[in-house]
């Protein structure tokens, strides 16, 4: 490494606030933009398959599930990828493939068109959500991020509760296949926004740059003309050693690491039961409600409210509890563990609000009631997503991407799964009942977890090589 480079070449740490605040901003919108198309398309799914010819019940759900069968391979490998080749290039490949893919699910003809442009959209769409974690790593300390975790993580959490609504105002005025292409463009302006505002912040990437410039300036290697050709082939140069170690990683991690391995778990059930939520809301208030598709779809924003009000509490508290046992650590410095007791908090409210907005439903209660649970429960899904992603940005650092991609691998494919189900859980046991599974699901996943992590978690990373 250069010695005399300035730190804020060589670490993104050092760069002034008001340039890591826009990153922040334009990753979050990359994520926004990535789960308002996971959910948006739930009110067209009887427009596309009667378009398409798509046969009821699981198969009708496919161009809603593809897409997280897309996310759960891009999360795998992306993350990877930025650890070579940098987090910015990783982000911006990914968007383009999303792009390409998610305007070509507007032009499809047929089921199976739509559901290969799904996936693939996925795959490029899971670039922001495994690279968040780790440019945010990147960019600022453990104290610095649990205020920072609200601004880049609100406006995911938030989309797929808007999404749907987008889905019902194209459905009512210009059609279906409108759904996709608002979203792409949408994402190429804001692909032009990250060309112009965004710098790579991987530290090694940033190292080796800087290296390479200081070879330049002494004579140690000659100048090229097209500097960012001789750029691209020293990357793909230092890539060849390890490519192999970097794309096994993630594979590594969650088949070898116990933190990683029971945060997954616990975060795809967790995932899986929201997209399941999301994917049958429509359908309660329009069939069981007999509400209008326009209004039906307003009950997303309790939703949005939830994520809100979930993030907004959230971060003060975290902040607090982080501080507080920090401070009465012997060492006097902060630990992953630090995290936990806010995920305990999350794993209680989401396994009671979930039986609060079944039973309500189920039993045509005011809908306010419903609308309180699902609250409630948004609130608790933040609560334990923003926590258990705050864990492993601190516990993993440098291969922070790696880790939350492992993690989130198996939340893409729970999200792919569960709505497949939705339909025949609900017509077979109700709201009630239904929800009452669900919840019985997140405790016996959720609650053990705090305890766990608290407990074992320190041991557990101890007994690993830094590399593994």
């Amino acid at each position: 490494m250069n010695s005399s480079a300035r730190p804020e070449i060589t670490n993104a740490r050092s760069w002034s606030w008001k340039q890591k605040l826009v990153t922040t901003w334009v990753v979050s919108f990359f994520k926004f933009i990535s789960g308002l198309t996971s959910s948006s398309v739930v009110p067209n799914l009887p427009s596309i398959a009667a378009d398409l010819d798509i046969p009821r019940g699981a198969l009708s759900i496919l161009p809603l599930s593809a897409y997280f069968l897309g996310y759960s391979v891009g999360l795998l490998i992306i993350g990877s990828l930025s650890e070579t080749f940098g987090r910015l290039a990783a982000l911006q490949a990914s968007n383009i493939i999303f792009i390409v893919f998610n305007t070509a699910c507007g032009f499809s003809q047929t089921k199976t068109q739509i559901i290969i442009a799904r996936t693939l959209s996925g795959l490029g769409g899971a670039g922001p959500l495994c690279l968040g974690g780790g440019i945010l790593n990147d960019c600022f300390t453990p104290e610095e991020r649990t205020s920072m975790i609200t601004i880049y993580a609100l406006p995911t959490q938030i989309s797929p509760a808007i999404g749907p609504i987008l889905g019902v105002l194209c459905e009512a005025y210009l059609g279906w296949r409108w759904t996709f292409w608002i979203v792409s463009i949408a994402s190429v302006v804001l692909q032009c926004v990250c060309f112009l505002t965004v710098r790579e912040t991987y530290k090694p990437v940033l190292e080796r740059r800087a290296n390479r410039r200081n070879q330049i300036q002494h004579g140690e290697r000659k100048k090229e003309r097209w500097q960012f050709m001789a750029a691209l082939r020293d990357d793909f140069q230092a890539a060849s050693d390890r490519i192999g170690t970097d794309l096994a990683r993630p594979f590594k991690m969650l088949a070898t690491h116990p933190v990683v391995m029971v945060i997954a778990l616990y975060n795809g059930v967790t995932y899986g039961i929201q997209n399941l939520v999301i994917a049958s809301f429509q359908n309660l208030w329009v069939s069981r409600y007999h509400q209008e598709e326009i209004l039906a779809s307003l009950n997303y924003i309790t939703l949005a409210v939830g994520c809100v009000c979930g993030a907004q509490a959230a971060r003060p508290l975290n902040k607090w509890v982080y501080q507080r046992l920090k401070a009465r650590d012997s060492t006097g410095q902060g630990r992953p563990e630090f995290r936990i007791p806010m995920i305990a908090v999350g794993s209680v409210l989401v396994p009671m609000s979930l039986l609060w907005y079944g039973w309500w439903a189920q039993n045509l209660a005011f809908p306010l009631l419903p609308d309180l649970g699902v609250l409630v429960f948004a609130a608790g899904t933040v609560i334990i997503l923003n926590c258990t992603s705050l864990y492993l940005v601190d516990a993993y650092k440098h291969h922070s991407a790696s880790a939350t991609g492992a993690v989130n691998v198996l939340r893409a494919l729970s999200g792919f799964a569960f709505p497949l189900f939705s339909e025949r859980l609900y017509s077979a046991l109700g709201y009630g009942w239904g929800n009452t599974v669900l919840a019985g699901l997140s405790i016996a996943l959720g609650w053990p977890l705090p305890f766990l992590l608290w407990q074992y978690g320190r041991r557990w990373r101890a007994g690993l090589a830094p590399d593994e």
